[in-house]
């Protein structure tokens, strides 16, 4: 006569019921918190930090030798990389810039020089008009709030960047940020794209551009 209390049969494991992720509440927390970690940045270490960040960008780009570099134009407390759009167009290099063509399309992106005049657009971005000449770039500069060890970035929620790189990527996709931006891991998803390289005032990052990796 057996106990029906016994342990005569393996028992079933329990499965663990994990609580769903709630990805876009931790992205939008990530955005506070870096742009909090941004605005502590006086403007005099930003003025600083972004020369050189101008100039190990530079480096690691070298002379234009025919590529066309896509920039973009500072918003509020971002680096200001215009003193590096001016140095590469004066070596002969072309320059674009990016345009908003609606919230659920990739950026387009557009010639600029010295002194062409600029409209206001999504979030405020100065850019070209939408009858400036139009281009492809060989090198991508890419704007972030913040950018982690695995070289994925965290933008403003818009998704212009990630919609864009998801079709035909540039050789060269750099994020472009101060050190205290960089932490050590993002939330992400399937849709967000990686850079090839991360310039910051501290140091240049390389990565395996591969999504997902």
């Amino acid at each position: 006569m057996t106990n029906g209390c016994a342990g005569s049969r393996r028992s079933t494991p329990i499965p663990t019921i994990l609580p769903p992720v709630d990805l876009r509440g931790a992205k939008r927390a990530a955005r506070r918190a870096a742009k909090d970690r941004r605005a502590r940045l006086s403007a005099a270490m930003r003025k600083r930090a972004a020369k050189m960040v101008c100039d190990r960008l530079a480096r690691l780009l070298g002379a234009p030798d025919g590529r066309v570099l896509a920039g973009f134009w500072p918003l509020h407390d971002e680096v200001d990389l215009r003193p590096a759009l001016v140095d590469w167009h004066r070596a002969g290099g072309a320059v674009l810039l990016p345009r908003v063509q609606g919230p659920d399309a990739p950026l387009t992106f557009h010639r600029w020089t010295p002194g062409t005049a600029l409209i206001a657009g999504a979030f405020g971005v100065q850019e070209p008009a939408a009858d400036a000449l139009s281009g492809t770039p060989d090198v991508l500069l890419v704007p972030l709030l913040a950018a982690d060890l695995d070289g994925y970035r965290l933008g403003y929620g818009g998704g212009y960047y990630d919609r864009t790189l998801a079709g035909d990527r540039p050789a060269l996709v750099v994020g472009v940020a101060f050190e205290a931006q960089v932490v050590t891991r993002l939330p992400r998803d399937r849709f967000d794209q990686p850079l090839t390289h991360l310039v910051t005032d501290v140091q240049l990052r390389s990565f395996d551009a591969s999504p997902g990796a």
